[in-house]
């Protein structure tokens, strides 16, 4: 009994999941459309990032979501650490790009991460790997993680385009 209904809040969130990464990011497109590169680029509050820095992390922390799954298959349980944007060099690069470069490169790389997500069986998804805050986490709830993590910084753009008049 208990399989079964374990199964089942398996299959609603990988529905879910599966939703949310091909639709959440849409998004993003609505809320730049109209503003200025000035605005995108400029940090609205003092400490905080600019909408291209959320662009940025945003597309840098998928491709390290990606690189943790593919992490998460080959090993047991293995620990990852929290991910912080200002420790990566990668990120730097990111920043580099163009706002229009980048929303193109977050949207082909989740075409690779849901087309990743989707060759993956029912007993890889259960795999874990441990957060150290979240401890053991499956790659489902890896990516759902993942996909609340970007929701917040999808706020964060919404937020500082309303509040400047946007």
């Amino acid at each position: 009994m208990g399989y079964t209904k374990d199964k089942d809040v398996r299959v609603m969130l990988y529905k879910e999941i599966d939703h949310r990464l091909q639709h959440q990011h849409l998004e993003l497109k609505f809320l730049l459309k109209d503003l200025d590169q000035d605005f995108v680029m400029k940090q609205h509050s003092e400490g905080k990032w600019s909408i291209h820095e959320n662009l940025a992390h945003l597309g840098r922390y998928q491709e390290v979501l990606l690189e943790r799954l593919k992490r998460i298959l080959k090993e047991d349980s293995p620990h990852c650490p929290r991910y912080h944007a200002e420790e990566d060099p990668n990120y730097d690069k990111w920043v580099k790009k163009s706002t229009e470069v980048i929303l193109e490169d977050i949207f082909e790389k989740r075409k690779q991460l849901k087309r990743f997500i989707e060759g993956l069986t029912s007993q890889q998804l259960i795999r874990k790997g441990l957060h150290p805050l979240f401890l053991d986490m499956t790659i489902l709830q890896w990516t759902q993680f993942f996909l609340l993590h970007e929701s917040h910084h999808i706020y964060t753009i919404f937020r500082v385009k309303r509040v400047n008049g946007k």
